[in-house]
């Protein structure tokens, strides 16, 4: 026997020598969005947002075919703002179907002691489910209209083949981003708060819907011009004609086109911090 003895290793923190990756969170991006592609409904979401953006390209196909249809649907900013703001309802489908449960499911099973059991930080864990939803939510505003452009563009290059049209490409990432941003910090905090995918996605509806008509209530009680800005909708487009220059819409004209931008920073803000105070756990990495 060896005459060696044996002595009591107590807990030491380990001092990694190796300092870790700073892209920690694209794992978790990585295979959120391989799950949620695996799902048919999620690619047949995608397929259905797509179809007005062929509408839009056969109308500006027959737009150059016969030039006096251009007086009455102009190939301009104000068609590819109004092709965004129609896919607003699909950003809000999609917003549900991949949003809702992508922290909810986590809190429920435990997931979320999982993740950051991991050198995960806190941000690391909600930057890659915030970089789900946005992708997704991407796929069916920011992505279809810069293909509508292309298209528009190549259709037609009398209209938009002049080097000023090109200004129509940070116009349609800056308010497809308006657009994305709030939706997507709102998901995800209904996502935390509920704990369940399908309340979850039924607060997020609530919310843009409920918002719209305490905007109503709102007005007539005070006549404000500023009521409006308790709609999420109504700030929404009233940003982004802001930003394409178009007129604004009759529920919309009285809304400061800066105000909306305000609300709009400070409702990400708060998403972000209700994020940070909800999804509650040990981090592993300080």
């Amino acid at each position: 026997m060896s005459s060696s003895q044996i002595y009591e290793q107590h807990y030491r923190r380990l001092d990694a020598s190796i300092p870790l990756r700073n892209q920690r969170w694209i794992p978790i991006a990585r295979e959120g969005l391989k799950a949620l592609i695996s799902f048919r409904a999620y690619l047949a979401l995608i397929s259905i947002a797509w179809l007005p953006l062929f509408v839009r390209l056969v109308q500006v196909y027959f737009t150059t075919r016969f030039p006096e249809a251009r007086r009455i649907v102009p190939v301009d900013d104000k068609l590819f703002f109004d092709f965004l703001s129609q896919q607003m309802p699909w950003m809000l489908l999609m917003s549900a179907y991949a949003g809702a449960g992508l922290i909810a499911n986590d809190m429920r099973t435990g997931g979320l002691l999982l993740y950051l059991s991991r050198p995960l930080t806190l941000g690391d864990y909600v930057l890659g489910k915030v970089s789900i939803v946005f992708a997704s939510l991407s796929m069916v505003t920011l992505v279809p209209g810069l293909v509508l452009f292309l298209g528009a563009r190549s259709l037609a290059p009398d209209v938009l083949g002049d080097v000023s049209h090109l200004l129509l490409i940070p116009k349609i990432i800056a308010y497809a981003l308006v657009m994305i941003l709030p939706a997507t910090g709102l998901v995800l905090v209904m996502s935390a708060l509920a704990r369940n995918a399908r309340f979850a996605g039924l607060g997020f509806f609530f919310v843009f819907v409920g918002s719209t008509i305490a905007a109503t209530i709102a007005w007539r009680a005070t006549r404000s011009s500023y009521a409006g800005l308790v709609s999420i909708q109504h700030t929404l487009r009233r940003a982004g004609e802001a930003i394409f220059g178009v007129k604004p819409s009759r529920m919309t004209a009285e809304l400061p086109p800066e105000a909306a931008f305000v609300v709009l920073a400070i409702l990400v803000i708060g998403c972000l911090y209700v994020l940070k105070t909800r999804v509650r756990a040990v981090e592993i990495v300080k």
